[in-house]
């Protein structure tokens, strides 16, 4: 078996570490698409690695071949893998693993003990995380460095994109710096700005763990809540009744979408409000006897400002160009008409859109949306909608899905976008793991995640000055 083997070595590193968020902007620029490149970055807490190839875009977690990293931690070629290709690899993660002939979505990690006795284990258990989730030509990978053993001055990495080919790549290690962590609270809503959060509770959480979601609704203060995954048996008095309770003299307007299924979006505000009737049901233009899970209100900012707010949650799962893609392209479609239909009726200044676009494959559903969105307010306005960009409190990932459980791993799946004279002033992705004890209250650590699997996406926002 013949192999191309290419060298490449770190190099200096730079002052701060690459973000895992699917942007980029923090890599140097290659401008070689015709082969393979590696680029790494190593801190005192991860290993981070920048994969670009040739040829079209692909989705890492459901490839039609697997594509395998792996890792020579201790330098030791008698160590790890027996595989020709990727002889003394320790750890190798296979994308889109081959499971008996089978390929399987998703990540699997591969460990050898020191008897030579393979074992799979589960990424998470590494601190596994890529973006962009969506089809790409250029992926971004975080490893947790204190999750490998016996790490010595470099690690050779090894990517195997198929049985023909092999990329090689020198990760040199430098010596811990043990620097202070940064203190981390929950950071603060500016002075007239509303706080909004987009937040998928994981089949109907909201009313089934309500201590731990009320906990994480009180550290937050939400004006604006942007909800998906409320069931259809659940009571919408109840919820009314849950939201209430957050704060006291709270008096919370809500709008649900009708029966689609198991699951229903809602919005609800703290603000005054009033429901839109072209959000009562919205069905697929290519099936119309399929209801889409979309709901809104029309809400007052004050100083006579006010905004369409908009929840969706957009059909899961699927590969690139599947069915399930097909469909979250056509549910946006005929949100995006919706949406269109209630401005040219109720005229708002601002639009506010945010929920879980399910992203797994292509970016198509979030460019209906995004590109030329602000013309959906009317023939006076022009541009693309801005697409939040938020980040852990911690600063070094942006995914929004989180699950142990899980083959996936983490990803991007939540989005808020804001249109009209709506400005962001603050946004940040909020995992209570983040918080350091002093500035934890009474959130217990493992909050978000025990009440969800997906985390909540925080947005301030304020109308712009006229």
């Amino acid at each position: 078996m013949s192999f191309s083997i290419w060298w490449v070595w770190l190099l200096a590193s730079t002052a701060s570490s690459p973000v895992i968020d699917g942007q980029f902007e923090d890599w140097p620029t290659r401008n070689n698409r015709d082969s393979w490149s590696i680029q790494s970055h190593v801190d005192d807490d991860s290993i981070l690695l920048f994969l670009q190839q040739p040829g079209p875009a692909t989705v890492l977690q459901q490839l039609d071949e697997p594509l395998r990293l792996g890792l020579d931690v201790d330098d030791n070629i008698a160590t790890g893998s027996p595989n020709q290709s990727l002889a003394g690899c320790d750890l190798i993660f296979e994308m889109s693993p081959d499971k008996k002939g089978r390929r399987r979505g998703g990540v699997t990690a591969i460990t050898w003990n020191s008897d030579g006795f393979r074992m799979e284990r589960s990424p998470y258990k590494f601190g596994f995380v890529f973006a962009p989730t969506t089809a790409s030509r250029r992926h971004e990978i975080r490893i947790d460095r204190k999750a490998m053993n016996g790490i010595g001055n470099s690690i050779r990495a090894v990517v195997q994109p198929g049985t023909d080919a092999r990329i090689e790549h020198v990760i040199a290690i430098p010596a811990l710096k043990q620097a202070s962590n940064p203190s981390s609270s929950v950071p603060r809503k500016s002075a007239g700005s509303s706080r909004v959060i987009s937040w998928n509770i994981e089949y109907g959480g909201i009313l089934k763990r309500p201590d731990l979601v009320r906990s994480v609704l009180q550290a937050l203060k939400p004006d604006i809540l942007l909800l998906q995954e409320f069931e259809n048996d659940q009571s919408i008095d109840e919820l009314k009744r849950f939201l209430d309770s957050i704060q006291d003299g709270d008096d919370w307007t809500l709008a649900v979408n009708r029966n689609t299924g198991n699951l229903r979006s809602a919005v609800a505000t703290r603000l005054p409000a009033v429901t839109v009737e072209q959000f009562d049901r919205i069905t697929r233009s290519d099936e119309p006897d399929r209801t889409i899970r979309a709901a809104a209100l029309l809400i007052d900012l004050g100083g006579g400002h006010r905004t369409l707010a908009v929840s969706v949650h957009l059909k899961c799962c699927g590969g690139l160009n599947g069915p399930e893609d097909m469909t979250r392209i056509s549910e946006m479609l005929s949100i995006r008409e919706a949406i269109e239909s209630t401005t040219q009726t109720h005229q708002p200044d601002g639009l506010l859109i945010g929920g879980d676009l399910n992203l797994v494959a292509s970016p198509i559903p979030l460019d209906i949306l995004r590109l030329d969105g602000q013309s959906l307010l009317g023939p006076h306005q022009s541009g693309d909608l801005d697409v939040a960009s938020p980040l852990h409190i911690d600063g070094r990932d942006a995914y929004t899905w989180y699950n142990a459980e899980s083959s996936y791993t983490p990803g991007r799946l939540d989005y808020v976008l804001t249109g009209g004279d709506l400005k962001q002033t603050e946004s940040f992705i909020f995992d209570s793991y983040d918080l350091d004890a002093n500035h934890a209250d009474k959130l217990a650590k493992d909050a978000t995640r025990r009440a969800s699997d997906h985390l909540p996406v925080v947005v301030d926002v304020v109308p712009a000055p006229n």
